[in-house]
């Protein structure tokens, strides 16, 4: 058994590289086309009038996750889950080829579909497993259930365990959390407990002849899979996988998480697939585990342009015990009520990680998509939704997503449980996401454009530190630093941190301003461009720490300051993160101005080029209307000067 140190050391990428077989050109050009350019749509499955729209180009997305409780899926519970060969309108549409109204995320609908391309081959096909090694021996967690509790493993349970109730039931259960912990990383090995009849099985269903796998990560019982379809090969590349397990110690693996980050052409995409702390009643211990994960995997969610998180995150739907006093029926019944009646909002209401997101007590800025489905947990392994007794119907397998960008976000289109699959006491879901291609930036004058940057009047409140330090004791700074580096120009004038401000959680820096310049040479660049602002804590001793990161838009502040947007400024407000927990506020003003005139961006109309060019003509300092996560707050005198300049 390895060590935590080891453990820890292990945080290395690892992947699987397939080389794309040879397609013909016109396989690639039919793929390619939901990317590069715009089309009209293809055959009508309704037999209905043809009716041509124009598709916005992007990333057609798919997100699965599934518990499989230790068990191979059937073909069929495959099928119901993963698109065949990654084909979208298997997933998007019903066997008598009707749309799955039912499943559309709120605000979407068949006419907002229709400038998204709903046939094809998905771009990205991610899916994330939990317990998802085979078998009913002593290194999973099915076989430490069937030897702790008595279960046969198809839902039935022994004479034994009959006979003992349901007292020791919940006990032993919970003894086989902590025996599962200390044996849950064992099991790799395709011989003992492996994934390899199970990875085939997904391999072949998902097709090598349409997709590479960029990233195959096996962490104890959890597994990560990222198919990218094969035209797309040659403009991405896996940038970084890490695993942080969260079990017995924060040792073993039995709960983990898996982290991934790949960039296709300029756009960095994180995916993080995770099991955390089972039960009724851990609701901290499952934030406190997600904040671990994202420590042990450098949260990419933060530094990506694009994130998304999944898994069997196990958060449990809290009913009430008692109601004016009094005390109320058992939980799981109340619950079964609410599902009988197929008040999916009354239960929503109560589920844990909604309640995580509304009280930021986890992955702050994060969104998933209103459960209009039934609950995932605890079923019986049989198709439809028929919950066993001894839990509390929840929606404990989750998908959500996050966008770090202002000038475009991702958009959530299906999001559904697969009733259909019979081999787990959870229910899958998946969810299909779209994120548009960035619009073109055309710029002239490129090998001469200096764009100019301040950040003044930065104030911190509220500052959170590391645990062990009292909130008063806080020796801190705050530095910014640019993404991609390569744009920041070399110059004595450039300042990138601040002083240090002794034994404080508000310190203010209200005559200090942070200075530098980038140079706007190359719009691949300019794509994607952040800036991050972080608030450190100084420690002469033990070394400096982060306190917490915001991360702004450079692209936009760019764009604005052409005009694309042309709007007053005012004071910025964000919010500090550190592994999905907001510890903190800054507030800062930022300014921007050219080096020389600005670089004319062609997506802008003859008019809006005149009263820009003016603008410009009148004055060389310009303030960002927006940066991302950023709420304005403007000064009359500010909105004058916005008013002024359009």
């Amino acid at each position: 058994m390895r060590s935590r140190s080891q453990e820890r050391h292990s945080r290395t990428t690892h992947t699987n590289h397939h080389h794309a077989p040879s397609r013909s050109r016109s396989q690639n050009h039919r793929d390619r086309h939901s990317v590069k350019s715009s089309a009209s749509s293809s055959s009508n499955h309704n037999n209905d009038k043809h009716i041509h729209h124009h598709h916005r180009s992007g990333l057609r997305i798919f997100i699965g996750t599934a518990n499989l409780a230790n068990t191979v899926p059937d073909p069929s519970s495959l099928a119901a889950f993963l698109p065949h060969h990654g084909k979208v309108h298997h997933v998007l549409h019903n066997a008598d080829h009707t749309l799955k109204s039912s499943s559309l995320v709120d605000g979407v609908n068949k006419s907002t579909l229709n400038h998204v391309d709903t046939h094809g081959k998905f771009e990205i096909i991610a899916v994330g497993l939990q317990e998802a090694t085979s078998g009913n021996n002593i290194v999973t967690t099915a076989g430490i259930t069937a030897a702790l509790t008595g279960s046969t493993g198809n839902g039935q349970r022994s004479t034994f365990s009959k006979a003992m109730g349901a007292t020791i039931g919940k006990p032993l259960d919970m003894m086989n959390n902590f025996v599962g912990d200390a044996v849950g990383g064992v099991a790799k090995a395709a011989d003992v407990g492996g994934i390899k009849k199970l990875r085939d099985s997904i391999v072949q269903h998902i097709g090598t002849e349409e997709y590479t796998i960029l990233t195959e990560f096996q962490r104890g019982e959890v597994v990560l899979f990222i198919f990218l379809r094969n035209d797309l090969t040659n403009q991405a590349k896996v940038c970084d996988v890490r695993g942080e397990n969260v079990g017995f110690g924060s040792i073993m693996a039995n709960k983990c998480g898996i982290a991934s980050v790949i960039s296709v052409g300029t756009t960095r995409l994180a995916f993080l697939s995770a099991h955390l702390a089972a039960h009724e009643g851990q609701y901290k211990l499952r934030n406190d585990n997600m904040e671990e994960i994202l420590a042990g995997t450098n949260d990419p969610t933060l530094t990506s342009h694009h994130a998304f998180v999944f898994g069997d995150l196990n958060y449990r739907c809290e009913l009430p015990k008692q109601h004016n006093g009094q005390e109320l029926p058992k939980e799981e019944a109340n619950a079964q009520k609410i599902v009988a009646s197929k008040a999916w909002d009354q239960l929503y209401k109560l589920d844990g990680l909604n309640k995580a997101l509304q009280n930021k007590d986890a992955l702050v800025g994060f969104q998933t998509p209103k459960c209009k489905f039934p609950p995932t947990f605890k079923v019986e392994k049989k198709e439809g939704f028929y919950y066993q007794t001894q839990r509390t119907p929840s929606y404990t397998d989750r998908i959500l997503y996050k966008s770090n960008e202002n000038t475009r976000s991702v958009e959530p289109i299906i999001y559904e449980a697969c009733g259909k699959c019979t081999s787990s006491d959870h229910k899958p879901v998946r969810g299909v996401f779209f994120l548009p291609n960035r619009l073109p930036l055309s710029l002239d004058n490129l090998s001469s454009s200096v764009f100019n940057i301040e950040i003044s009047g930065i104030t911190c409140k509220g500052l959170k530190p590391p645990e062990g330090l009292l909130d008063n004791d806080i020796d801190s700074f705050v530095r910014v630093r640019c993404e991609p580096e390569e744009m920041l120009k070399s110059s004595a004038r450039n300042k990138f941190k601040t002083s240090t401000i002794k034994t404080s959680d508000r310190p203010m820096w209200r005559k200090e301003t942070l200075k530098f310049s980038i140079n706007v040479t190359c719009k691949e660049q300019i794509a994607g461009s952040s800036i991050y602002l972080e608030s450190v804590q100084e420690n002469m001793i033990a070394g400096d720490s982060v306190i917490g990161t915001c991360v702004f838009d450079l692209e936009e502040c760019i764009r604005n300051s052409m005009g694309d947007r042309c709007g007053g400024g005012g004071a910025l407000s964000f919010e500090l993160l550190r592994y999905g927990k907001c510890v903190g506020k800054l507030t800062c003003d930022l300014s921007v101005s050219w080096g020389k005139d600005p670089p004319t961006n062609h997506m802008v109309s003859d008019t809006n080029k005149k009263s820009t060019q003016e603008t410009h003509n009148k004055t060389s300092t310009h303030r960002s209307s927006n940066a991302s996560g950023a709420h304005r707050k403007e000064s009359s005198s500010s909105s004058e000067r916005g008013h002024r300049s359009k």
